[in-house]
């Protein structure tokens, strides 16, 4: 699961516009709330960084998805959002690819 968090941080970060051009920061339950009831997206995943958590909101029938900063503070912001969410099956290892 950590390996499939990091690449799709990864791909997050060299998709689309700069990232500083696309944070929105915000009080955590602002978000949450926004995210539920405009976009219909849920937490999905959840991972720590040295300071922050991420987290990625997702509308499984829509395919939107959100990627959450969470701060120690109270304060978050989106850090990236897109279309097209597929969860994907965890590879075993040494299994065919």
């Amino acid at each position: 699961m950590f390996r499939a968090l990091t690449l799709f941080i990864a791909l997050i970060a060299l998709h689309g516009a700069p990232v500083a051009a696309q944070i929105a920061c915000g009080p955590y339950t602002n978000f949450a709330m926004r995210l539920d009831m405009k976009y219909g997206e849920s937490l999905r995943s959840r991972g720590t960084l040295t300071r922050t958590i991420m987290e990625t909101w997702v509308n499984a029938e829509t395919g939107s998805w959100t990627l959450l900063e969470r701060f120690a503070d109270g304060i978050s912001c989106v850090r990236a959002s897109g279309e097209n969410f597929e969860m994907l099956e965890p590879e075993l290892p040494g299994g065919d690819t």
